[in-house]
């Protein structure tokens, strides 16, 4: 054996050392970890619940026409189209905590600049700057979750995603009313929003500077050292078997990785997690967003208070479906929960639809708006949760940019095109697309889904190098 064989020899019996020990071993820091790497998630929520509650105070500042409005709700989304991707390249390529800390710098500026904007052109750009922070932030925090979490604490704080976009948009609406309390329906509203936006996101900059690198990621490097010193300093532990030196080596991340990645046999998990992306996208921006649109439509709200009572509401249910997916995920599988969740909702989009064809009453559309978001955020919430288990450290960035790529590409069409698509085909019609959307995501998950929750990732780990040869 040759020098070059037993570095390399070396090289994949240290890595897969840091792997196991990680993957099986519960973290004292968690809970810490859990707030920082999901701290993206955090503002995004903010984001869309503030900003969609505060549209009219937007509209009263500049008065867009209907595709200038559009494109004003659904920059942030598409800055997060391209931020996705390319962020999770560069997750992969710098490190976790550089893109840490580079999302938020981003967000920071591009936040007090929105806040700022003369017109419309310049909040557009902003925004779209913006939601490429966003993106690439997201992206960055499942991988660092999924990288410094066992099993059962990976189901508990992949779950922590669908509890920040339930509690934030009930925060949300509890600090909009305050503000509206305080200063009334000001045409400054949405700007004192935003500004808060980035006085969040400044708090979480200086916190993430504490926060350590990934060891698998610098042990995918072969910085065996570094890697060595983060699991000393989260988990309280040494690794004797591991070399404390650094291994030069060339399994680099390169940006051909993007589209490299769907031949490494990940795609059985990219159908299952994106069928549930595309769900989620549709249910958020075609609908809760346009649910106040919805009430007022049919005459069950007549003002802003009623509106923000209807919110509570159907995000107080949807709060309910974050705190039981955990549980139920443990106790059936993801692939069940995420097909017999996606079903009843096709079932509740049909009754609504009927209900908007005045074929069933419309005292239950509140009833049945509540429990879509109760489905959503029990089951289709959890597509994050799929897909990283079955993808090797080293593309982990890049899997999870894709998908949520997936997920605001999603959310572009639905949030732009949602209120023409209402215009044309109306309220009715719009659900039915729904109806048929969250069919053909639950007959994916029965048909593809696979309980990643179940497979052994460190396996997944030492089954890269056959990949990639």
């Amino acid at each position: 054996m040759d020098m070059g064989e037993q570095v390399n020899v070396d090289f994949e019996s240290a890595k897969n050392t840091i792997a196991d020990f990680i993957y099986s071993t519960k973290n004292t820091m968690g809970r810490v970890i859990l707030i920082l790497a999901i701290a993206g998630m955090i503002i995004d929520a903010w984001d869309f619940s503030a900003f969609s509650i505060v549209t009219f105070s937007y509209v009263h500042t500049f008065h867009p026409n209907t595709f200038m409005l559009g494109l004003s709700v659904v920059a942030v989304n598409i800055g997060a189209v391209f931020g996705g991707v390319l962020g999770g390249y560069l997750t992969d390529s710098l490190g976790r905590k550089k893109m840490f800390i580079i999302n938020m710098i981003l967000f920071v500026v591009m936040a007090i600049l929105s806040a700022l904007s003369a017109n419309m052109e310049e909040f557009i750009v902003f925004r779209t700057v913006l939601g490429f922070a966003l993106g690439a932030d997201v992206a960055t925090g499942f991988v660092y979750l999924f990288e410094f979490t066992e099993r059962r604490q990976r189901i508990n704080y992949s779950s922590a995603w669908s509890y920040i976009w339930s509690i934030m948009f009930l925060i949300a609406i509890l600090i909009v009313f305050t503000l509206i309390s305080l200063i009334g329906s000001s045409i400054n509203l949405w700007r004192i929003i935003m500004i808060l936006g980035g006085v969040f996101a400044f708090i979480i900059l200086l916190l993430r500077t504490l926060v350590p690198e990934s060891a698998l990621w610098y042990a995918y490097r072969g910085q065996f050292k570094e890697a060595k010193i983060v699991i000393k300093k989260a988990y309280g532990a040494d690794l004797p078997s591991v070399p404390d030196v650094d291994i030069s080596t060339k399994k680099k991340v390169r940006i051909r990785d993007i589209g490299r990645i769907f031949t490494l046999g990940y795609n059985k998990y990219f159908l299952h997690s994106w069928s549930q992306s595309v769900l989620v996208g549709f249910s958020f921006w075609g609908f809760a967003f346009y649910a106040p649109l919805l009430f007022t439509s049919l005459h069950l709200s007549s003002n802003i208070h009623s509106i923000l009572l209807y919110d509570t509401i159907i995000w107080t249910a949807a709060l309910v479906g974050a705190v039981i997916s955990p549980f139920l995920i443990r106790a059936i599988g993801i692939n069940n929960v995420t097909t017999s969740t996606s079903l009843i909702m096709a079932v509740l989009f049909l009754l609504i639809y009927f209900e908007t064809r005045k074929i069933l009453p419309l005292s239950i559309v509140l009833p049945s708006a509540m429990l879509i978001n109760f489905f959503l955020f029990l089951g289709p919430m959890s597509f994050f949760t799929v897909v990283n288990p079955g993808v090797a450290s080293k593309y982990r960035g890049i899997a999870n940019g894709w998908t949520y790529t997936i997920n605001k590409s999603t959310a572009v069409i639905a949030g732009f095109f949602g209120a023409a698509i209402i215009t044309a085909i109306g309220l009715s019609g719009n659900t039915m697309f729904l109806f048929l959307l969250a069919l053909v995501a639950g007959v994916i998950s029965a048909s593809v889904g696979v309980n990643s929750l179940k497979i052994d990732p460190t396996e997944v780990e030492r089954k890269l190098k056959e990949k990639e040869a």
